[in-house]
């Protein structure tokens, strides 16, 4: 028998990366230059990994975006590379592209906040590779759940001045609200 609760907490969590998803894309200015600015990113992991060796993902397309599942990597620092691949691509996309201005700040979103070392992110899995490397597994975990909610919390309270200083942005509150269910919803 499982948690009491558990199908609760699953449900609440789907139903907020809906909202999450439809608040993207109805907020966007250009919903295909966002759609595109994804992929993008996705195949920077796709293309770093299969560089590495690893064997190829399976692509999970969520309301909350898309996740790559790579079955095998050689090493933990393989594992770095493919999770920095992606926002590393985006931002090198957002530099370079200059005429596609929607374009260009979705990539650099993209990629600036897929740095964050927030475990549901790609700066928390390269964060947790390494930390696996200098201590056991549970406790890279720990350490990095702690790192994550502190970083969302930082995200929050940057939204916060944001809105005193503009009032106008709730994107980042949306997203620290979502990054932070993602961390704590994780087992």
């Amino acid at each position: 028998m499982g948690q009491p609760g558990k199908g609760v907490r699953k449900s609440c969590y789907a139903f907020l990366r809906i909202a999450f998803s439809v608040f993207l894309v109805f907020s966007a200015k250009s919903p295909l230059s966002l759609v595109a600015a994804a992929v993008i990113h996705e195949a920077g992991h796709i293309l770093c990994g299969v560089i590495i060796g690893g064997q190829f993902p399976s692509l999970e397309i969520t309301p909350g975006g898309m996740r790559l599942r790579y079955t095998a990597l050689p090493t933990r620092w393989a594992r770095v590379a493919v999770s920095l691949a992606g926002p590393v691509l985006s931002l090198a996309l957002a530099m370079l592209n200059r005429e596609h201005h929607m374009f260009s700040m979705y990539s650099l979103s993209l990629g600036t906040v897929n740095l964050l070392p927030i475990s549901a992110l790609d700066g928390g899995n390269a964060l947790l590779a390494v930390c696996e490397g200098f201590t056991k597994q549970y406790v890279c975990y720990r350490v990095c759940k702690y790192i994550s909610v502190i970083t969302t919390l930082l995200l929050f309270g940057f939204n916060c001045a944001i809105q005193l200083k503009y009032g106008t942005n709730l994107s980042l509150a949306v997203v620290s609200v979502f990054l932070t269910v993602s961390i704590l919803g994780k087992e």
